[in-house]
């Protein structure tokens, strides 16, 4: 995938937002700003052990993955997601609803 500075994006299309959200990176907790971030510059992360493997079948299956079109890889990871556990989506979509 092409990178894109995020940061670089903040005040275009990028908002920080009020909000803060408590991670834990490298072993150190703290609190770390919130951004809006449009849905274009996001991606399904590839070092999820399942996606990884779905890549893997996709390629053996297909001869190649083009990691380069965003909205093209988003859309076969988004099919696995959705088609390999069709009963925990509708599950965890009635949770969220929920809030």
């Amino acid at each position: 995938m092409s990178e894109i500075n995020l940061i670089e994006l903040i005040g275009d299309d990028i908002m920080k937002t009020d909000g803060t959200r408590k991670l834990t990176i490298k072993g150190e907790t703290k609190n770390y700003p919130v951004y809006r971030i449009p849905l274009k510059y996001l991606y399904y992360n590839d070092q999820n052990g399942r996606i990884a493997t779905h890549i893997s079948k996709y390629i053996d299956e297909h001869g190649s993955f083009n990691f380069e079109d965003l909205e093209a890889y988003n859309n076969i990871v988004h099919d696995f997601i959705v088609n390999s556990n069709k009963q925990a989506l509708i599950s965890l979509k009635k949770r969220k609803s929920k809030y």
